[in-house]
């Protein structure tokens, strides 16, 4: 554009004056853009405008990339650019924090074993809301204490929320017990599989696969026993004296059985009487001499009863007794 510039001598000059028309003047459409939050991402956001004086309404841009899931606060920010190259800026804050625990799957089912328990079949699972399916983890294994204990079970997410569960065990060990009656070893843990050894020299005796084992020389000796999931051995029992025992329990015997009331025992040591109920109570008691003893029952009511002698190194035998009248 020439623009005639006269001055006072009457002369003129010409001016060339350049006019650009475009905008010149933006406002945020929202001055304070509010933060978003949530707990494991923001997948978009709705973009904010601006106000430019000749352009109008201008939506904003941005180069940050979705979904926002970083556990943090993030800067997001708008441009605006009107269209002769005008631009503003604008920042939003996007605050992601987990705060939610994970919830666990289910109730878990009571355990009940008679081995002690090194790990468990299937692992518990929790249900995170941001980080999907979380496997429990616990210090309580391995558990092998007799009685009812607890396993605890804790689900940690990846913000650190956690959460627990509980698991019972019932742990009922099998009966390691061992006993001998002068002639015969018995496991007192019954249908089972069984190995019996020679503690002297640490070796399996051969063909000693029952419950019962019957030792035919003084020696020490010990039982494993195995239920096909776990195994337990029991202390070594020592015998002495085995032919002696075998002898003295042998010459025990008793008759007529059943008995109507009056009974005859016949040994050929000296032993200890003692006869009980099915109960276990101490119905008699009487010290035998070598030779027959009569042993009167009468008044007894009918049923049950067990005659136990005992050597003179201590080894027992015992008889049951059918009493009918």
């Amino acid at each position: 554009m020439l623009y005639p510039m006269p001055n006072s001598a009457g002369c003129d000059s010409v001016a060339v004056l350049h006019l650009t028309i475009g905008d010149a003047i933006a406002t945020p459409s929202v001055l304070n853009l509010p933060n978003i939050t949530a707990e494991c991402e923001i997948t978009s956001l709705t973009a904010p405008t601006a106000l430019f004086n000749c352009s109008g309404s201008i939506a904003g841009t941005t180069t940050q990339t979705f979904p926002i899931s970083l556990q943090d606060t993030t800067e997001v920010v708008w441009t605006y650019t009107s269209s002769n190259g005008l631009e503003i800026t604008q920042t939003q804050l996007v605050i992601i924090h987990d705060v939610t625990a994970p919830i666990a799957t289910g109730t878990l089912p009571k355990i009940t074993t008679d081995c002690p328990i090194y790990s468990v079949s299937t692992i518990p699972t929790a249900t995170d809301n941001c980080g999907g399916i979380i496997e429990g983890t616990t210090t309580d294994l391995p558990a092998y204490t007799p009685g009812t204990s607890t396993i605890t079970w804790t689900f940690v997410d990846a913000s650190g929320n956690s959460s627990i569960q509980t698991q019972t065990v019932v742990f009922t060990p099998m009966n390691d017990t061992i006993t001998f009656d002068g002639v015969t070893l018995t496991a007192l843990e019954a249908n089972q599989s069984y190995q019996w050894y020679d503690c002297d020299s640490e070796n399996a005796i051969p063909g000693a696969t029952n419950q019962t084992f019957t030792p035919t020389m003084d020696g020490s000796y010990s039982v494993s026993i195995s239920n096909g999931n776990c195994e337990i051995s029991s202390n070594c029992y020592d015998i002495v004296n085995l032919s002696v025992a075998q002898n003295e329990a042998s010459l025990f015997m008793l008759y007529p059985n059943p008995t109507t009331g009056l009974l005859t025992i016949e040994t050929q040591a000296e032993l200890k009487l003692i006869i009980t109920n099915a109960a276990g109570q101490k119905m008699l008691a009487e010290n035998l001499k070598v030779g027959q003893t009569a042993i009167d029952l009468s008044g007894l009511a009918t049923g049950i009863y067990y005659a136990t002698t005992t050597s003179s190194n201590g080894l027992q035998k015992t008889e049951k007794i059918t009493l009918v009248k």
